[in-house]
């Protein structure tokens, strides 16, 4: 099912994004930002676990009735997410010769600064928004659920608002060079307003029964 496909490929991105940032952390392994990145890295594997757990559930016959509770939450979380893993990965492919502490700083400057809650923020609410899902499926809401809910839909406005990643970012967000603001990549029409580098699917919960 689409849904699940889905879902699934978000698990695998997660794990792809958590796999990079270890490579940083042990190939330079700076003390500065060793206990972050390594705290980013579990969250990052547990949000894959927990995205897994979804997309079994969602497979299962018993929940059908029930998946019309959770569809608008699992498009919010599922693009907010997606679009912190294309801004993690850009920032750590696009700086890969950089040092790991700058590497770092530049994606909580774009996570905090820009779009609103920092990286390791961000990963425990959806951890903790996915899970409240799997428990509402089961009939054991979680009272945070709302407030989670809340969370994610305002990061996700932020996220949408915010302007796409361009080859300068750096530079320009560092208020150093103002001059350079018109090399500013603007977003992709075609695209609904996404760099053309990201996958952006529509319909999380296509095909669901």
């Amino acid at each position: 099912m689409a849904a699940s496909q889905n879902l699934d490929r978000l698990a695998r991105q997660a794990e792809d994004v958590a796999s990079t940032l270890r490579l940083l952390r042990d190939q330079h392994g700076e003390p500065s930002c060793v206990a972050s990145i390594t705290e980013a890295v579990a969250k990052l594997f547990g949000i894959s676990t927990e995205f897994q757990r979804l997309a079994g559930a969602l497979d299962q016959p018993q929940y059908y009735s029930s998946l019309y509770r959770i569809e608008r939450d699992v498009e919010i979380v599922c693009h907010s997410v997606n679009l912190t893993l294309s801004v993690a990965l850009t920032i750590a492919h696009r700086t890969r010769d950089s040092s790991q502490w700058m590497i770092w700083d530049d994606l909580d400057h774009r996570t905090r600064t820009v779009e609103g809650a920092d990286f390791l923020q961000r990963l425990t609410w959806y951890q903790a928004y996915v899970q409240g899902l799997l428990d509402l499926l089961d009939g054991y809401p979680d009272e945070r659920l709302v407030q989670l809910s809340n969370r994610v839909s305002s990061l996700l406005k932020s996220q949408e608002d915010a302007r796409p990643l361009g080859p300068v970012d750096r530079l320009i967000e560092s208020g150093k060079y103002p001059i350079m603001s018109f090399l500013i990549c603007r977003p992709c029409e075609d695209h609904g307003g996404l760099p053309c580098s990201i996958n952006e699917d529509e319909g999380w919960l296509t095909g669901i029964q």
